[in-house]
């Protein structure tokens, strides 16, 4: 099915299915995976097999790039359906482990070690800060998500895909959708809520330099301090691999930051899958969010976005929004602006 809002296109194994009745497509900033869930008649699910390529497209744009993962039927009396899952080809840097000959690379950047260990994959690269190269190795059996994580979690970067199926590294929103989210516009449900969980007042990241000698290079560590948390409450994380005293500081301020922008939350059911200018809603772009009863008027970021179809709900876009410094950006502007404090980081060198 498909309505005047939007033309949802299914094509498994090179040729377009139509008997389709429900449709959920599934993205996120945090998630490495693009899933779709389709419900289609019991007496179409034989001829789709598992593996089959698939690709799922909105007015030609493809949303969903990869595989079909699982295949499920039902019958209750007289009836029955079937449903099918699809997944994005990222899937596979999820799940199988890296084959290569050495398992090293010398001088190594993010992007460069997704390119040298997962070939079979296209790599976007969108991160303002590209970090410095260092020698990489990985862990036997590791796969493709795990090593890239490992550095990404060093750096903050977000790793995700697009609806080409392609590997996408980010440490900032990509982008501003035009005309926002706003009550008595296109909001048709919406919820906010706040949280202290995961913030802390001070949080430390310790670690030592391959270079030098003595408390200067072996026991520094960045300190990060939230203002809008309570007093007594500290994070102490281990910085993996060789630092300076610069990248401490910096993950200390970027996990403060995530955790603070983690702390305001808005749930927003909105019609139609697109923005003002047509553009798919999209994980890790900001949006402009307005609505006078839940005391909110800022930009928020995308965390994960559901597009729906079908009969009871028509065309909607079921959005998860966070604070935008979650991932990774600055003070969010709005005249309703939360009462999240910027954390404020510094360089201690421990005795």
């Amino acid at each position: 099915m498909s309505d005047l809002l939007e033309t949802v296109t299914v094509t498994i194994g090179g040729k377009r299915l139509v008997a389709w009745t429900d449709i959920t497509i599934s993205a996120g900033a945090e998630k490495a995976v693009r899933q779709a869930r389709l419900t289609i008649p019991i007496s179409a699910v034989t001829s789709i097999a598992i593996g089959d390529e698939a690709v799922i497209s909105a007015g030609g744009e493809s949303v969903v790039t990869g595989y079909v993962r699982d295949r499920d039927r039902e019958i209750d009396g007289d009836s029955g359906s079937a449903t099918i899952s699809i997944v994005s080809k990222t899937a596979d840097a999820t799940e199988s482990s890296i084959e290569h000959d050495t398992g090293h690379i010398d001088d190594a950047t993010l992007d460069k070690i997704a390119r040298e260990f997962g070939k079979e994959f296209t790599v976007i690269d969108k991160r303002q800060s590209k970090g410095k190269p260092a020698p990489h190795q990985i862990v036997p059996a590791e796969t493709l998500h795990k090593t890239l994580e490992r550095v990404a979690r060093r750096q903050g970067v977000l790793i995700y895909d697009d609806g080409d199926g392609s590997i996408v590294l980010a440490d900032k929103p990509e982008g501003t959708h035009a005309g926002g989210i706003a009550e008595g516009v296109n909001l048709e449900r919406g919820s906010v809520g706040e949280t202290e969980a995961g913030r802390y007042a001070k949080t430390v990241v310790r670690g030592q330099s391959s270079k030098g000698h003595g408390a200067g290079a072996l026991r520094i560590e960045g300190v990060a301090s939230d203002g809008s948390v309570r007093k007594g409450r500290t994070r102490i994380i281990l910085h993996e691999g060789d630092a300076t005293s610069a990248d401490l500081k910096k993950r200390a301020e970027w996990q403060a930051r995530r955790a603070a922008g983690k702390g305001l939350r808005m749930q927003a059911t909105v019609t139609g899958w697109r923005d003002a200018k047509d553009r798919l809603w999209s994980p890790n772009w900001l949006v402009q969010a307005t609505s006078d009863r839940l005391d909110i008027d800022q930009l928020m970021a995308i965390s994960t976005v559901d597009f729906v179809q079908n009969d009871g709900d028509g065309t909607i876009a079921r959005l998860s929004l966070v604070d935008p410094r979650a991932f990774g950006d600055k003070d969010p502007k709005g005249k309703k602006k939360q009462k999240v404090a910027e954390p404020k980081g510094e360089v201690v060198v421990v005795e």
